[in-house]
């Protein structure tokens, strides 16, 4: 819950300078997953944590670890990943383990089977039963609207220019729900993203990795998107996104 990227980037070239011999496979997740969860690439790090896994196998990945490391590689896309990912090990793991992923780590996997798409690779994918039961996962949560989104969400109405707003837009291509889908009267859409404080690091501007992965996986898929942070809008409740009164 830190923003502190110079001391992700001494641990990122300690680990890379001493190596990772010693580190389990949870040891392994769990620090791409930091790394992750904090929006720090560290792209020698995880080149090192795929060049490890890659050389050690799976075979010693639970489900947990598996899916974290995952959505870890999922938010970060260093290249290594196609060493990572390229060959039918980590699916053929999935696989075998089908059953005992938890909902959280199934959320996971269809966020990293959206980034496969969006990296446009041939990796082998993830059994279509499996593939189902992540999209399932994922979007049974609910989102929950908070009293800041409820404000942005009143004065976007208040604008003359908008037809229709829709709260909690579930997106039916990647499974994500969008906070407001504004449509124009002029018919153009815009996904509206109303990000609080849980959505960037320690009270800094540094957006979490979960924030950054479902803007970057959103905009993907082709919508605008357009962002509204909170020290904006408490300072000056602005939509410069949206036209002026009046305007059509």
């Amino acid at each position: 819950g830190r923003a502190t990227p110079e001391l992700f980037d001494a641990i990122s070239a300690e680990v890379v300078r001493r190596g990772l011999g010693r580190f389990n496979d949870q040891d392994l997740s769990n620090t791409a997953w930091a790394f992750a969860t904090a929006g720090r690439a560290a792209p020698e790090l995880f080149d090192a944590i795929s060049a490890e896994v890659v050389r050690r196998g799976l075979d010693g990945f639970n489900a947990q670890s598996l899916s974290n490391t995952a959505w870890a590689f999922a938010v970060t896309s260093p290249p290594s990943a196609d060493k990572l990912f390229g060959t039918p090990s980590f699916t053929r793991r999935c696989a075998h383990l089908e059953t005992s992923f938890p909902l959280s780590a199934l959320s996971q996997l269809h966020q990293w089977s959206l980034w496969r798409e969006e990296r446009g690779t041939q990796w082998p994918g993830l059994p279509a039963s499996l593939r189902h039961a992540c999209r399932n996962a994922f979007v049974e949560q609910e989102g929950q609207p908070s009293q800041l989104q409820s404000d942005v969400v009143r004065e976007i109405r208040s604008r003359s220019c908008i037809a229709h707003v829709e709260e909690e837009y579930r997106c039916e291509t990647s499974g994500y729900s969008i906070d407001a889908l504004v449509t124009l009267k002029d018919g153009e859409r815009i996904a509206v993203e109303v990000d609080g404080p849980s959505h960037f690091l320690g009270g800094s501007q540094q957006p979490t990795g979960v924030t950054l992965l479902k803007h970057r996986q959103l905009r993907h898929v082709g919508w605008r998107l357009e962002i509204v942070r909170y020290w904006e809008w408490d300072h000056r409740h602005e939509l410069h996104w949206l036209p002026p009164s009046g305007a059509h």
